[in-house]
């Protein structure tokens, strides 16, 4: 089956069809862009936010260790040095864990590194202390913990300002994506708008070819063609052959050609006896039907209208429509 031999309404359901179809992908479209921008911002967040807060915890707890180093110099009992220990080594197993959870592999090595050296600068203070070299533990703290303290202070600092780039960096790339996916909606937005109307363009135009003209002006034509009026001014080469308006034209050329008409018994008595029934058109058309002259010939004296006339006097009895004799 082609589309040309498709009814009107099939044609119109097909071509709402298309557009409806054609708005669900671009909807479909939008949606899964819009998922997919947002998966990315949420995993690239997550990621520099986890590092960024792990990194300032591993601050806090750096320095509140370095504060509980320092006050093992001024405590008088081993109760309360003993206490400060277990607070340090706790704070130990606290930064393993939190360097652990760092997304970045080479992130984490350089962390422990880092804090292995810090910590062996810790347990060779505790050394000391053991021993009673205060004065050279506390040498230890000033210049090697201190220095190993900076250091370790420092790539947390570079590990905050890489956390706050890589958010930026996260925040300018969701603005470009969202920019292009933009972008995507109004570009399909419009072929959507562009295929709508081309798709309403072709329809109408098989429609009006269908039909021959627009349907008010063929259904004016069927109703003027109905009503007697045999419009012969309107030809057939104007209209594409299998049309409405071919066929009703050449219905009509053909009622104009073969259609011959003659008067009734009726008629004829009521022409003989001056009849004033009727008015002095009318006579002088039941006059002339005397059933050679065809409606072509008929419309050439009377004008177009003369079929409704036919079909009146028809109508009233007084002619009838004979075939027409074969030559």
């Amino acid at each position: 089956m082609t589309i040309p031999k498709l009814s009107i309404g099939l044609r119109l359901a097909i071509g709402f069809a298309a557009i409806l179809l054609l708005m669900a992908a671009l909807a479909l479209f939008a949606w899964q862009k819009l998922a997919q921008l947002e998966t990315q911002l949420q995993s690239v967040v997550h990621s520099e936010v986890r590092q960024l807060q792990t990194a300032h915890r591993l601050k806090a707890l750096v320095l509140r260790d370095q504060a509980n180093v320092l006050a093992l110099f001024v405590v008088d009992q081993p109760a309360k040095a003993e206490k400060l220990w277990a607070q340090i080594g706790d704070a130990r197993r606290q930064t393993r864990v939190l360097v652990d959870g760092l997304p970045a592999a080479g992130t984490q090595e350089a962390m422990r590194a880092a804090l292995d050296r810090y910590d062996a600068g810790v347990d060779n203070i505790r050394e000391l202390l053991d021993i009673g070299a205060r004065y050279d533990a506390m040498t230890e703290v000033n210049l090697e913990l201190r220095q190993r303290r900076d250091t370790l202070l420092t790539k947390l600092d570079t590990l905050v300002a890489a956390s706050e780039a890589g958010m930026a960096e996260a925040s300018a790339a969701g603005a470009v994506a969202t920019s292009r996916a933009r972008a995507w909606l109004i570009g399909l937005t419009l072929l959507a708008m562009a295929v709508g109307a081309f798709a309403g363009w072709r329809i109408t135009r098989a429609i009006v070819s269908e039909l021959g003209l627009e349907l008010g002006e063929a259904v004016g034509f069927a109703a003027d063609l109905a009503g007697g009026r045999l419009r012969l001014g309107v030809e057939r080469k104007g209209f594409r052959p299998g049309s409405l308006m071919d066929s009703l034209l050449a219905m009509r050329d053909r009622i104009v050609a073969d259609w011959i008409y003659a008067k009734t018994t009726s008629g004829a008595r009521l022409i003989e006896a001056r009849d004033r029934e009727l008015d002095g058109r009318e006579r002088q058309l039941l006059v002339l039907l005397d059933g050679r002259r065809n409606l072509a010939e008929l419309s050439t004296i009377f004008g177009e209208d003369v079929w409704a006339q036919l079909r009146t006097l028809e109508a009233q009895g007084l002619a009838q429509r004979r075939e027409p004799v074969a030559a």
